[in-house]
């Protein structure tokens, strides 16, 4: 009785009855909630995006208020009373009239700004990719309209929103369009889309493009002097000065100029930044080509010491180069140096060297037995290039001269260059002179050569040096 008396006391009465309660107000605040949740799902976005909306929805249950509610209406008559003037005339009308117009397009447009920013984004996004496709079909002059449309259209749009997929492409186009118009000679137009494009339309790897596209862009210009454009150039090129297109552009100019030591200045940077292999190999037999266009300007205008300090970098950029080697030879030649020049064009025996031997044999001063300089045995022991000798008796030959083409072949042949080609042309060179039996001995050992076998004036060699080993 007691444990059910516990039970039944006035203290699980008062617990019943608020549970009570607290039922019936969950129950009578459902609606409550509902409406809440639903203005919450309605109204939430646009607080978010526009905080004034929020205001604007505290103080409508403000004007259920009495008070707030007088004020609204004595503002509401200060208003009337104040508009009511403009009510009545016509003027007052379309004014008010285009006031509500205007009012309403800008919520419209704040409204559906994101929606219609999206939609001229996919528009000039793709005008963008119809004119890629156009490009690479060849059909430029269409691919030129249909970028020129994309970037008319994109002054209107932030890309970075409007073009998430690709946020510089107001930069691209403008560097597209500016390449077709240099194409086309159309350096102004080129220059006019150039200019517009802030450094922000395009991302760091295009700004080499931008660099280049903008200097050509200025050199083709058909107004601007030297000058200005070298000038122009030279501040583009402070950027990066180690670019190598604008580098190359530089010494394009600096060629047309006749520039050659600017020139060839600006392509030892091209070379440093060249790739290894056969990139490198081209641009340092321009290299040469310059420093040594350089050196002749400077023999031209009497400056032989420039004229040598050039010569020397081109044959150091390139030393393989007959050219340079016959030009130094030339220099050595003009400062009495005969030995030195002699061995710089035996490395190059080709047409310009044989053609300076013909003078120097000419004037005495090399070929003959007793010349004033050096004779061909005399050039054989100083030198170990054959080219000489080899182009000396040929030459000779070519002339009618046998007896000094057999000389010279002789003083080879006694230095132990007995090869089939020498061999072939001294039998050749006898056979002129009328001494065929020793032709026909000759023309048999360079066959023996030929065919790997020993010629019997080998082994009568061979037995003198065997019997000579055993005397001792």
């Amino acid at each position: 009785m007691n444990g059910s008396g516990k039970r039944g006391g006035p203290g699980s009465l008062e617990k019943g009855k608020d549970l009570a309660r607290k039922a019936a107000g969950k129950a009578l605040g459902l609606p409550f909630r509902g409406l809440g949740l639903t203005l919450k799902a309605l109204f939430g976005p646009l607080v978010k995006r526009y905080p004034w909306v929020l205001a604007l929805l505290l103080l409508i249950p403000l004007a259920f208020l009495g008070p707030v509610a007088t004020l609204l209406a004595k503002f509401l008559d200060g208003a009337g009373a104040l508009l009511k003037p403009l009510v009545e005339s016509p003027l007052g009308r379309f004014l008010l009239l285009n006031a509500a117009l205007l009012l309403l397009l800008w919520i419209a447009w704040r409204l559906l700004k994101g929606r219609v920013t999206r939609l001229l984004g996919t528009y000039v996004l793709g005008r963008y990719m119809e004119g890629l496709s156009l490009l690479l079909k060849g059909r430029r002059r269409q691919a030129a309209k249909r970028f020129k449309s994309a970037l008319r259209w994109s002054a209107f749009i932030d890309p970075a929103r409007a073009v998430p997929e690709l946020p510089h492409v107001r930069g691209e186009i403008s560097l597209r369009l500016a390449y077709l118009a240099l194409e086309e000679k159309r350096s102004n137009e080129a220059l006019r889309v150039l200019l517009k494009i802030r450094a922000a339309d395009f991302p760091k790897a295009f700004r080499g493009t931008y660099r280049e596209l903008l200097a050509r862009a200025y050199a083709a210009h058909p107004t601007l002097g030297r000058e200005a454009v070298d000038q122009k150039i030279e501040e583009i090129l402070r950027e990066d000065p180690e670019d190598p297109v604008l580098l190359r552009l530089l010494r394009e100019r600096k060629e047309e100029q006749g520039e050659w030591t600017r020139a060839a200045q600006a392509q030892e940077k091209v070379v440093a930044a060249s790739r290894k292999g056969e990139e490198r190999g081209r641009e340092r037999k321009k290299l040469a080509f310059l420093w040594l266009q350089a050196a002749k300007e400077a023999q031209a205008r009497g400056d032989a010491g420039a004229a040598w300090e050039y010569g020397t970098k081109a044959r150091k950029a390139w030393p393989e180069m007959e050219q340079v080697q016959v030009f130094l030879g030339d220099l050595l030649l003009e400062k009495g140096k005969l030995e030195k020049a002699l061995r710089l064009w035996a490395e190059a025996p080709g047409l310009p060297s044989l053609e300076r031997l013909e003078r120097l044999v000419s004037e005495g001063r090399v070929g003959e037995e007793g010349g004033s300089v050096l004779s061909p045995r005399e050039i054989a022991r100083a030198f170990p290039q054959v080219g000489v000798l080899v182009v000396l008796a040929r030459y000779w030959a070519g002339k009618g001269e046998f007896r000094k083409a057999h000389r010279a072949l002789a003083s080879l042949e006694e230095l132990g260059e007995r090869t089939p080609r020498i061999l072939t042309l001294h039998a050749a060179v006898l056979e002129q002179m009328g001494e065929k039996e020793e032709a026909s001995r000759i023309c048999r050992e360079a066959l023996s050569l030929l065919l790997g076998l020993e010629s019997p004036a080998q082994k009568g060699r061979a037995r003198l040096s065997t019997e000579g080993g055993g005397g001792d």
